[in-house]
């Protein structure tokens, strides 16, 4: 059952609906419809939307791009401004100067009293041009005197006289040289014994006279397939106080070049000596010609050669000397081992020979000496500062030269205790070794020592050749304000061949080498340099005081010292 006030909300509403119908009724009713034709009801086609499914491709393709360029000149004027070139600032040059002189006074010996009283004079010059593209010259002067006497001796003073001429004048690739030598030297022959006899300056005095003049042309091309050259020509006189005039002339040229990488060398010479003397006349005249080649690489190096030569005053068919040197370089200069063979023939002049002893006699006899020897060595550097080299050479020599006390002459001759010349035929032994110290410029150590080994064919000993031979050589500076050098010399002890008459019914003269003492000369040099060109020096000489007799019955002057200054300017 419905309730009452449903059914009036329920009549409400269909009253409502009656009355919109009727009114929509009347609006339809009022529109008028005009019929052009037949309606004929169509149905359009479906369009079906073709829509696949698909993935999103995130990578980016370039194209290709075909492209070309037409060039199309552009005018352009350009000004060049001119640069001033840059130079290097090298180190300033050194300022030279023309002259250094150095004077010195000291005494020789303590025998007499008074600081002077025996005074050693030195004496030394050079002057020199300055700097020049084109030539230099310059000369050299040295002095030395000694008036000092040894007691029970004879006048023992002597004099030493050095003079040096030199120039050059060069050209664009070669090189004039020229030189003059010349030397005085005055000495006497004090080895006797003053109690039994006492002999005039006359008898005793001796002096040699030196001139040497010698000229050079040399080439120096930058371009290694030329070759160099070096020739030239030197002449020498020595005269004496004792009738020894010898002239020698030698003439020698030198060629090197490179043949693809091969270094070849070229040696040509013709010696002329002629001595004089009293009593006999020597000549010589002798030719060397002497090629040679070398192969080298970064490690080794070859040099192979031969030396011919022919003394055309003895025979004319020539000697021949092989040379060949090898070398390898094992560890970056620091060791390197070395050998080789080698050769010549020595001239045994009155030149040569009185250097060594001054109081050779005038009637020795020259003869020159055939060498033929083979070494082993090694040599290298222990660091930057240290080198060395040991060296084992034996050599085989004819007609070596000996001193001996000449015994021929008169008696008067004889007291003199002059030196004559025997020869031998010998085999010979010499181990040398050295080592080296340098630190820039302010400390230089050096020492030698060599090992001398002689067996004779004819004579008992090898006189006056010492088996050991030591130097010792130091140089320190301090700072370029004090200069401090030493020196150590030792030579073994040698043998000296004398005679004696035994006793026996009937008398013989016997050989008897006689021991000399071993020689040690120690010296030491002080300068100071108080101004850039000027210093002081003191020299100390044979310190040790030792009169030790290189030759037989000839002791030296003893301890000798020296004071000076040097000055350039």
């Amino acid at each position: 059952m419905i309730s009452n006030g449903k059914y009036i909300l329920f009549t409400f509403c269909c009253l409502l609906l009656t009355s919109l119908a009727s009114a929509q009724q009347k609006k339809l009713d009022s529109l008028k419809d005009e019929v052009i034709k037949e309606f004929n009801p169509t149905i359009t086609d479906a369009v079906k939307i073709n829509d696949n499914p698909g993935y999103a491709d995130t990578t980016t393709r370039i194209p290709a791009q075909l492209y070309s360029i037409s060039p199309k000149p552009m005018p352009t004027v350009f000004d060049v401004i001119p640069i001033k070139p840059a130079r290097m600032q090298g180190e300033p040059l050194t300022q030279l100067y023309n002259a250094f002189v150095k004077l010195g006074i000291g005494n020789a010996g303590f025998e007499n009293p008074g600081l002077f009283n025996n005074a050693v004079l030195n004496g030394e010059l050079f002057y020199n041009s300055l700097r020049s593209k084109d030539y230099t010259w310059g000369t050299h002067y040295n002095f030395l005197n000694s008036p000092s006497e040894i007691p029970g001796y004879g006048n023992s003073s002597y004099s030493d006289n050095d003079f040096n001429l030199y120039g050059k004048r060069f050209y664009s690739t070669e090189t004039l040289s020229a030189n003059l030598d010349i030397s005085r030297n005055v000495m006497h022959y004090y080895g006797y014994d003053m109690i039994p006899a006492t002999l005039s300056e006359e008898q005793i005095r001796q002096r040699f006279l030196y001139i040497s003049p010698a000229l050079r042309f040399c080439s120096h091309y930058k371009d290694s397939t030329r070759f160099n050259y070096d020739g030239g020509f030197k002449y020498y006189n020595l005269q004496d106080l004792w009738k020894v005039n010898e002239n020698s002339f030698k003439a020698d040229v030198n060629m090197q070049g490179y043949y693809e990488k091969q270094l070849i060398t070229g040696y040509a010479s013709v010696d002329y000596y002629n001595t004089r003397n009293s009593v006999d006349t020597v000549t010589h005249t002798i030719v060397h010609v002497f090629p040679s080649i070398a192969f080298k690489t970064e490690k080794w190096k070859l040099n192979i050669g031969v030396d011919v030569v022919c003394d055309f005053s003895q025979v004319t068919t020539p000697n021949y000397y092989p040379t060949i040197n090898f070398n390898y370089n094992v560890i970056g200069n620091m060791l390197i081992p070395y050998a080789g063979v080698d050769g010549g023939y020595d001239v045994n002049s009155y030149k040569s020979l009185s250097d060594v002893n001054p109081f050779i006699s005038q009637s020795a006899v020259l003869m020159n000496s055939d060498r033929h020897e083979g070494y082993l060595g090694l040599r290298g550097t222990v660091d930057s500062k240290t080198s060395y080299n040991i060296k084992a050479t034996y050599s085989i020599i004819d007609n070596m030269p000996f001193f001996v006390q000449d015994t021929s002459g008169t008696a008067l001759q004889k007291q003199l205790n002059k030196f004559a010349l025997v020869y031998d035929n010998v085999t010979y032994l010499n181990l040398h070794g050295e080592i080296g110290y340098q630190e820039t410029e302010k400390l230089l150590l050096l020492g030698k020592l060599d090992y001398n080994h002689y067996q004779m064919s004819n004579e008992l000993r090898p006189w006056y050749k010492p088996e050991v031979e030591v130097t010792l050589s130091a140089h320190y500076n301090l700072r370029d304000k004090f200069v401090i050098k030493g020196d150590l010399f030792f030579l073994g002890k040698q043998l000296a061949k004398t005679y004696v008459i035994n006793d026996q019914a009937v008398p013989k003269v016997e050989i008897v080498p006689k021991e000399l003492n071993g020689v040690t000369d120690v010296n030491l040099g002080l300068e100071y340099k108080y101004r850039k060109l000027m210093s002081f020096f003191l020299n100390f000489n044979n310190i040790a005081g030792f009169r030790y007799q290189r030759w037989n019955n000839y002791p030296t002057q003893g301890f000798f010292f020296m004071a000076g200054t040097a000055i350039t300017f």
